[in-house]
């Protein structure tokens, strides 16, 4: 991704592959799309959303919130919801001697 944001590039097929990202699939499909959080993704014609929704990324409480206007919206279309926290990843959340493995 570095090369796309950077505008450093030498993928000469790019521009056919513009129409096969998941959020514009998606939206030539009748989903809406919103992203909440970090954008994390580049460059923006290919991972375009219908709606960005601002937050402060590392309040999981905030933005649960914002998902939940997300999903008791009266738009009733089915959708695709991108969500990026700023939270330190976890390698660790499942102990190994859980049998959900």
């Amino acid at each position: 991704m570095y090369g796309h944001s950077h505008g450093v590039s030498k993928f000469s097929s790019f521009n056919n592959v513009v129409s096969l990202s998941l959020p514009l699939a998606l939206k030539n499909n009748g989903y809406r799309t919103i992203q909440i959080g970090k954008y994390h993704v580049s460059p923006e014609p290919v991972y375009s959303f219908d709606t960005y929704i601002k937050t402060n990324n590392r309040s999981t409480v905030e933005m649960g919130n914002k998902v939940k206007e997300v999903i008791n919206s009266k738009d009733k279309r089915p959708f695709f919801l991108y969500l990026a926290t700023k939270r330190k990843k976890v390698h660790s959340l499942v102990s190994k001697k859980s049998t959900i493995m």
